[in-house]
Parts: C-alpha cells; sequence; structure tokens
C-alpha cells in the first residue's frame, strides 16, 4: 500500500515491513548476484559478477540457482538450467605453538635462555617459507633461528629464541618482564599464501636490564617528560 502526498511517496506498513523482509534476506545470503534479469541480444554473451558474503565462516559454501531464459514475446519460459555456484573458505594455513612464548621459566644454558616456538604449515600439497622480522634493536637483546625456514606441507619446523641477561649473575634478579613482539610472515605459493596475513608474535622475557640499556635513550626522554 502507497500513499502519495504533495508527490512525495510514504510508504505503509505491510510495504516497510516487505522492505525490511528484504533486507534481512540479502544480508543472510550467502552469494549475492549483481544483476539477476538480463537481455540477450542473438550470439550475445553477458557475464553476472556474483559475490561472497561469508568469508569469515571457514569451510564449503554452495548454492543452487534456476537459470531462466524467456522468450521476449511471449514472455514464456523457454529455458531453465540449474547453475550451482560454491565457495571454500581455508583456515589460516600456518599455526603457531605455543600462542605466547613465555619465557620467564625457560632453562639457562651455558648463561643462554632458550626456549623454542613451533610453526606448523597445515596445508597440504604446497610448502610456505616464513621469514623472521626483527627491528634492529630488537636484534640486540633476543636471538631467533633460524631467520627464514621452508616449512613442508603438513609439517612442523621449531624456531629457537635466546637471550643473555645479566640479571642471571645478579644476586637479586630484576623481576620486570619485557614483551616483545616480532613479525612472521609467509610466502609461498601464490593462489594459497598470496593474501594470508602476518603473524605478530609475543615473547615474554625477563631481560628488563638489557633493554632498558638499548632503549635508554626512550627511557631519558620519558623520565625528562614526567619531571
Amino acid at each position: 500500500m502507497r500513499i502519495e502526498i504533495q508527490s512525495e511517496t510514504i510508504f505503509g506498513p505491510e510495504s516497510i515491513a516487505c522492505i525490511v523482509k528484504d533486507i534481512i534476506e540479502l544480508a543472510l545470503d550467502t552469494f549475492i548476484l549483481e544483476s539477476t534479469y538480463s537481455y540477450l541480444k542473438p550470439h550475445e554473451t553477458a557475464k553476472i559478477p556474483v559475490y561472497f558474503t561469508k568469508v569469515e565462516r571457514t569451510g564449503y559454501h554452495q548454492c543452487y540457482y534456476d537459470l531462466q531464459f524467456i522468450n521476449t514475446k511471449t514472455e514464456d519460459v523457454a529455458l531453465t538450467k540449474i547453475v550451482k555456484v560454491f565457495a571454500e573458505v581455508l583456515p589460516h594455513p600456518i599455526k603457531v605453538h605455543p600462542l605466547i612464548l613465555d619465557m620467564s621459566k625457560s632453562p639457562v644454558n651455558h648463561g643462554y635462555c632458550e626456549d623454542i616456538f613451533v610453526v606448523s604449515n597445515t596445508h597440504k600439497l604446497y610448502p610456505a617459507t616464513i621469514k623472521i622480522k626483527l627491528t634492529t634493536k630488537m636484534k640486540k637483546i633476543i636471538y631467533v633461528e633460524p631467520m627464514e625456514a621452508t616449512v613442508a606441507e603438513s609439517s612442523s619446523v621449531p624456531f629457537t629464541v635466546k637471550f643473555c641477561s645479566r640479571d642471571f649473575l645478579s644476586v637479586k634478579p630484576c623481576e620486570d618482564l619485557v614483551h616483545f613482539t616480532f613479525k612472521i610472515v609467509i610466502l609461498g605459493y601464490k593462489e594459497v599464501y598470496e593474501n594470508v596475513p602476518p603473524y605478530f608474535y609475543e615473547v615474554i622475557a625477563p631481560c628488563a636490564l638489557e633493554f632498558k640499556k638499548v632503549y635508554k635513550d626512550k627511557f631519558s626522554k620519558e623520565k625528562d617528560i614526567e619531571n
């Protein structure tokens, strides 16, 4: 129902409910077709863009659509074809364990505190290249070995993290913990790894003295601001 007043259109409750229903159904659709109607001349080809809306949901998605060919003169359906549209959303192929490397209780060997994190490639067909990106100042405190490695399909590679701290020799070691976050870049077969986001991995380490020494300029500036 529609009421017209002074060239303005006001939709009644039934029309509004219908519009809201269409919006909700559209939001719930897995696929959205840019066009649901197209006129084709003889021997003409048309492309209909299809948009996938459930990219956040891992798994398989599929829908079936009736593609009807209608006689423009009689408006009768001359032919109907069923078209299958499907998509697959894969989980992140790279897993890192543990989620956070807490080295506050890691063993100390030959003056170095050492621990490992493991990078796993869950893809069953293609290997992945893993690159560790540390800042210049971060390299003065912690070491990661290897800095680059190829992880074969369905396999894992351990990465060693170690650092040396004067706290180990102190009678009263500093209880402050330092949080490092570095980037893990993932490269590989374009169709699989091109849009895979990097990991930002966190390491917690008891090396506050080395951290303050390397970042002394930052601490000096902060102290001046406080004063």
